[in-house]
């Protein structure tokens, strides 16, 4: 018998719809914004590793939100690919978490519009989603991911990809 804790699988938060509506992510000059509403005033002095997660469902953003912030991540979340282009262009993140399954514009999308803009191309995205199939991770690929993930997420694998990859990248940025 394994005495290893396991970690539930980021899903949703408990007695949340997986088809909630997004919430209003509002920002002033200085904040940023928690997928709860509340905003906590950015600290200027010290240099936080920005990533912005897209999905339409809120209870996702949240526990991304959730398993990420306590490592000292600075978490930025859009609703939809439209709003995660406006934010990735403003606020220039280290890594984007994006889902693929969304409603209007898509995460493929999304990322092939990230990657034409001279603003945002140098972001690293990881998919997130449900689909498995081989096309589909091809084609995240082919979109410009740099990385795949399946739901259910494991905390620890997201986790682990998100340092690797902001390591991978960051000297390639600023450079």
């Amino acid at each position: 018998m394994s005495t290893d804790i396991q970690r539930k699988p980021l899903d949703r938060l408990p007695g949340e719809s997986p088809h909630a509506n997004p919430l209003p992510l509002q920002r002033g000059e200085g904040e940023t914004s928690s997928v709860y509403g509340a905003a906590h005033v950015a600290d200027p002095f010290v240099s936080q590793e920005k990533i912005l997660l897209v999905d339409d469902v809120p209870s996702n953003l949240a526990v991304l939100s959730l398993a990420l912030e306590p490592e000292g991540y600075e978490i930025l979340a859009a609703p939809s690919g439209a709003a995660a282009i406006k934010v990735a262009a403003k606020a220039k993140p280290d890594l984007i978490l994006l889902d693929i399954m969304m409603p209007d514009m898509d995460g493929v999308e999304t990322c092939l519009r990230l990657k034409q803009d001279e603003a945002t191309r140098d972001s690293p995205v990881i998919f997130i989603t449900a689909r498995a199939d081989a096309q589909s991770v091809v084609q995240g690929f082919r979109a410009g991911a740099v990385d795949y993930l399946v739901k259910p997420l494991q905390t620890d694998e997201v986790l682990i990809r998100v340092k690797t990859h902001l390591r991978a990248w960051k000297p390639r940025v600023a450079v």
